[in-house]
């Protein structure tokens, strides 16, 4: 599933760098990517707390290790970006575009509160989700964006925007230890209360985009349907189901791409809210990827890439932004986006992720976890 993962990153730059279409066919944006990122990541965080964090003891290395796994690559990439704006003299941000010392006048005329804000989430990431309902004039401070009018939003103020999808993803990881060892019923209801908020939003007088997308119980559908699939997993793992398509691959492999290819975009074309029921295509498939790829060791590294990826591709972005069309954009920017992730994954991410999985195993008083995939898992 590590290629999968890699792809949906890709699709992100695809749609930061301004294409919308493909061959002249409207594709998915970069919206349903990640949100089809948030279903992947209820699925391995479903996996690892039932075979691999399984008790309450385990919490703190659960949530520790998830840390490890997400913060250093994103703050090392932060500094980079503080790095470029030095030598280049000029800030190059999301909607933002001024010269060094103009910038820094601008940070001079805020208040403490918006300063002290503003540092905590570029340097935490927890938070960062706010971005989107916060905006920001100097003679007044913050306020709530959706009730006003203001100079700036937050979302231009950071350096690296994409991270609000982390900032997202970690109010799952604080829940999910209470309620993701429950058993498939409880995941499945998780799922419909999920489903029914998100609807609701689409009912509701409420801006869709930003209530759905931006906000995490708008989003919370994705995760628990990810981890809802996790215990399809369980009874696929051990089916005959599995033998028969394992003997098969490369034939279910273009099966299953001929059959929800055509679906999502069909679906994105035709029906509102679309993302809602793409997930309802991909669910079905995530348990027999993963039972394709979780043993496969170059599907494993190009997985370990996604991050990466996602992570260092908006700050490259920026500086090719309107000096191409979109598809040299993309190529350009992806191509450096994949080499930055792999100089990130060797330097930084796989260190750590042999300490993260250390602890891990410590935690465990030296015993095997009854899952041997994939350590990006945990």
């Amino acid at each position: 599933m590590g290629t999968l993962r890699c792809f949906l990153a890709l699709m992100v730059v695809y749609y930061h760098a301004g294409a919308s279409t493909l061959f002249g066919v409207p594709v998915p944006d970069g919206w349903l990517a990640v949100q089809m990122f948030f279903m992947i990541s209820g699925f391995y965080m479903a996996l690892v707390l039932n075979e691999k964090y399984t008790s309450p003891d385990s919490n703190w290395v659960f949530y520790s290790n998830r840390v490890l796994r997400l913060w250093p690559p994103a703050f090392i990439v932060n500094i980079l970006v503080i790095i470029s704006f030095l030598v280049y003299g000029e800030v190059l941000l999301f909607g933002l575009t001024m010269g060094l010392g103009e910038f820094m006048d601008l940070l001079r005329s805020l208040d403490g509160l918006t300063i002290a804000y503003l540092g905590f989430i570029n340097l935490f990431i927890v938070g960062m989700d706010s971005i989107w309902f916060v905006g920001i004039t100097p003679e007044t401070g913050m306020g709530f964006s959706r009730r006003g009018t203001f100079d700036y939003s937050a979302a231009s103020l950071v350096l690296n925007h994409p991270l609000w999808t982390i900032a997202v993803e970690a109010l799952y990881y604080l829940v999910s230890p209470f309620l993701l060892r429950r058993g498939p019923w409880v995941a499945a209801a998780l799922v419909v209360i999920g489903g029914l908020v998100h609807v609701t939003i689409v009912l509701s007088p409420l801006s869709y985009p930003y209530w759905s997308y931006f906000f995490f119980p708008g989003a919370a559908y994705f995760f628990f349907l990810g981890a809802f699939t996790y215990h399809a997993f369980r009874w696929y793992r051990t089916s005959a189901l599995r033998t028969a398509f394992e003997k098969r691959p490369l034939t279910l492999l273009g099966v299953l791409i001929g059959f929800s290819l055509p679906a999502h975009l069909l679906i994105w074309n035709l029906l509102p809210a679309s993302s809602l029921f793409s997930a309802l295509i991909l669910a079905p498939l995530v348990p027999i990827l993963f039972g394709l790829t979780e043993r496969n060791r170059v599907d494993r590294f190009i997985g370990e890439l996604s991050y990466g990826t996602y992570v260092v591709h908006y700050p490259i972005l920026v500086f090719f932004l309107g000096e191409f069309t979109p598809l040299p954009t993309f190529l350009i920017v992806g191509s450096l986006s994949v080499l930055g992730a792999i100089g990130l994954y060797l330097l930084v991410e796989a260190p750590i992720d042999r300490w993260r999985q250390q602890r891990a195993r410590e935690q465990a008083r030296g015993a095997s976890p009854p899952y041997a995939g994939s350590a990006s898992a945990g």
